[in-house]
């Protein structure tokens, strides 16, 4: 009886800060989402181009210089809580700053240094050097704010989270770019807007983590030793594996750069980016379920990780079933929305799409890999990732083009998600796998078949009113074929979460 309450306890946390980041995230990128469709309209189709190139490669260096450090705060931080050691966990989020800010500008001093050789003779765009030193301005802003922001998320918050990174970055560059850009001042305008947010963001995630941390000015943490080899040893791993973690998810883009016209280019980052609100719904679960793993970890409580693996597999595949057939019934018509020339990859979304929904119910994997100590594994995983991702996108980007990078990142992806899977599988014997996966599956299909069946007998001014019937005949369906029992509790929760007061 107490372990059913603790597993309770455990989907009720991930399902009330699943819920606040995921409607956060929803809105941030939904927000993000319209930025771009903003800069497509309004900027040259080579300078959107150029921006797309840029922030790829400026994610990368954000993504990489963390060395692995902001990992090893989660795991350690939360490790400490649950020993009741405050003054330990103080230790630790002390050192990984110190280490990080240090990191990221040298990072930045690399990047700012290759901007013209990666211009001129990797990418052949001059253009692309201007780009690349404002971006290299803010990567320490955007590295420091973000691992401060997971140094808060150790004490199993995530409102900040939430209100920097979903709320303020999103409204800030939006403002600040749209003014720059009505000020006459282009790309650069749009490139400063985003530096200028970074910088407040690492503002207002310092106060938060000071905050939480509860450290006073009589109380100051000092920079220590002790633990550091520990906190060395772990995220080593995580360091090599980043490199490989960070670049090849984003080799399609890379290589792109080099096949294909920056018109093109620009047309994939939409397909990408839109592809890409799949993910949100595993990240935003995600959050809170690293600290919860770490917990589990440190007891070795099997029972505890099986129930709350298996029920957010479960949530996370009747979330991007309904998005997947959205995507595939109205993606030339969810893609023109940034202009008639985006609306020919369709199909490449599509592909991402599915790619995702299949990650999605195995990806929580590599995190209990990761929170259970097993950074090796997860390096040599990312490892053979980046050489699948790597090898294909070589392969048939030079074929077909924006085609050819979206099957190489569906294929790929799903296959380390399977393998994480069958990791766990052998080392622990939990597997969310199971029939209840098939239901959102098939209330999908059913939705889609009756949307796509009926689409050419609508005007395209009413084909909104036909997204909230597929929304409907999916909910309908689904509600038939009977939730979970724990689901429906868990479903409770998040009403009253998201219920006005």
């Amino acid at each position: 009886m107490r372990a059913q309450s603790q597993n309770l306890g455990d989907m009720h946390k991930v399902a009330s800060a699943g819920a606040s980041v995921l409607l956060g995230s929803l809105f941030g990128n939904g927000l993000s989402y319209l930025y771009s469709i903003f800069l497509a309209h309004n900027l040259s189709p080579r300078e959107f181009g150029v921006y797309a190139l840029g922030l790829t490669i400026f994610s990368v260096v954000v993504l990489i210089a963390p060395l692995g450090f902001e990992t090893g705060a989660l795991r350690f931080i939360s490790q400490a809580l649950g020993r009741d050691d405050h003054r330990g966990a103080q230790r630790v989020i002390v050192q990984v700053t110190t280490l990080v800010l240090l990191a990221s500008l040298g990072a930045a001093l690399l990047l700012a240094l290759s901007a013209p050789w990666l211009s001129r003779r990797v990418y052949a765009n001059a253009e692309l050097t201007h780009a690349l030193w404002w971006l290299a301005a803010a990567v320490p802003l955007a590295v420091v704010s973000t691992v401060l922001l997971d140094v808060i998320r150790s004490f199993q918050l995530v409102r900040y989270t939430v209100l920097v990174k979903y709320v303020w970055e999103p409204c800030g560059k939006f403002v600040l770019g749209a003014l720059l850009l009505w000020a006459g001042y282009a790309l650069t305008g749009v490139l400063g807007a985003l530096l200028i947010t970074s910088a407040l963001s690492v503002v207002l995630a310092l106060i938060g983590a000071r905050r939480v941390a509860a450290f006073t000015a009589g109380d100051g943490p000092q920079l220590t030793s002790q633990g550091l080899k520990s906190l060395f040893m772990y995220c080593l791993p995580l360091t090599v594996s980043n490199v490989f973690g960070v670049i090849a998810p984003r080799s399609d883009m890379l290589i792109l750069g080099m096949w294909v016209t920056p018109e093109e280019v620009g047309v994939y980052s939409v397909v990408a980016q839109t592809a890409a609100i799949l993910a949100l719904i595993l990240a935003a679960f995600t959050t809170m379920c690293m600290p919860l793993f770490g917990e589990m970890a440190a007891t070795h409580d099997l029972k505890r990780l099986q129930g709350l693996y298996a029920a957010v597999a479960r949530w996370t595949t009747a979330c991007t079933v309904p998005l997947f057939c959205l995507f595939a019934v109205f993606g030339e018509e969810i893609l023109a929305l940034f202009g008639k020339r985006f609306a020919s990859g369709a199909t490449a979304m599509v592909i991402l799409a599915l790619g995702q929904v299949i990650y999605s119910a195995v990806g929580l994997a590599s995190t209990v890999l990761l929170m259970f100590g097993h950074s090796r594994k997860i390096m040599t995983n990312t490892i053979l990732l980046a050489l699948l991702l790597i090898g294909s996108n070589w392969l048939l980007v030079p074929r077909w083009g924006i085609i050819g990078a979206a099957s190489a990142v569906a294929l790929s992806n799903a296959a380390i998600g399977f393998i994480n899977l069958w990791q766990v599988r052998s080392l622990y014997g939990v597997l969310p796998l199971s029939w209840s996966l098939a239901k959102p599956v098939c209330a999908g299909a059913i939705a889609a078949l009756l949307v796509w069946s009926v689409k050419g007998l609508f005007a395209p001014a009413l084909l909104p009113l036909l997204v909230v019937l597929a929304g409907v005949v999916y909910a309908l369906t689904l509600f038939l074929l009977r939730f979970e029992a724990s689901d429906r509790q868990v479903f409770a929760s998040i009403a009253a979460r998201i219920k006005p007061a």
